[in-house]
């Protein structure tokens, strides 16, 4: 699923419904979406400040291999992943959600 096809979809639904996410189809469970964040293949936040080589923040820790060759800044917009984060309430979720509900 792309951006731009999260953004019809959401578009036909009520704007004041609450955003769950479903997961583990065979153990359906869901959690409260709290947050949107751009990110990269490894998980982490485009604009992280904390190096994931040595955990320097805002910089490296001597020693650092990514001190001399550092990763580049990649911006929010031209992120290629989007991660929904989750917290708060969860619950079980219905297997039906896998089986029916595809757009």
């Amino acid at each position: 699923m792309k951006v731009q096809d999260l953004i019809e979809q959401l578009a036909e639904l009520n704007p004041d419904a609450e955003v769950r996410l479903a997961y583990q189809p065979n153990y359906p469970l869901w959690e409260v979406a709290s947050a949107i964040v751009a990110g990269n293949d490894d998980g982490a936040p485009v604009n992280d400040t904390e190096c994931q080589v040595c955990g320097g923040m805002d910089g490296h820790e001597h020693g650092c291999p990514e001190r001399l060759d550092p990763s580049p800044r990649v911006d929010e917009v031209e992120a290629e992943f989007v991660y929904l984060t989750s917290g708060g309430s969860s619950g079980y979720a219905s297997k039906a959600l896998w089986d029916g509900g595809a757009w």
